[in-house]
């Protein structure tokens, strides 16, 4: 069996903090796949097999589409493609698994946490913490 090659997908519209982040995932994945803003985010996804990212991060305020509106999308994409093409290995349906996808924000508002968690975002990474 080949090694298996993990890559993550960033979606960030502030350099800085993608150089920082980058760096950082790249102690972790083979590769680092980047996006400005949400709609980047979704369009990457879907150029992809369902399984390819291992990892998502998006960052909650982009512009265009945002990070809740980017995982609502993204993960809508996913059930729905892994429902179409299941993946068959001798016969027998194998489960696709799909990407873990991250929020990444500065918001201590409750009610947009709260919006947050209700997207499908696994966890979220808050830059105030």
């Amino acid at each position: 069996m080949l090694p298996q090659y993990e890559t993550c997908l960033l979606a960030n519209d502030c350099p800085f903090l993608i150089e920082v982040f980058k760096d950082s995932l790249s102690l972790h994945f083979d590769q680092v796949d980047l996006a400005e803003n949400g709609q980047e985010a979704i369009d990457a996804v879907k150029l992809q097999a369902p399984d390819y990212y291992k990892v998502i991060v998006l960052d909650i305020s982009m512009p265009i589409k945002d990070g809740i509106q980017a995982c609502t999308e993204i993960q809508s994409y996913l059930d729905e493609a892994v429902n179409e093409n299941p993946l068959i290995i001798d016969n027998y349906v194998q489960p696709q698994r799909k990407p873990y996808v991250y929020a990444l924000t500065s918001e201590d508002d409750p009610e947009q946490l709260h919006r947050i968690q209700r997207a499908g975002f696994k966890d979220t990474f808050n830059l105030l913490d």
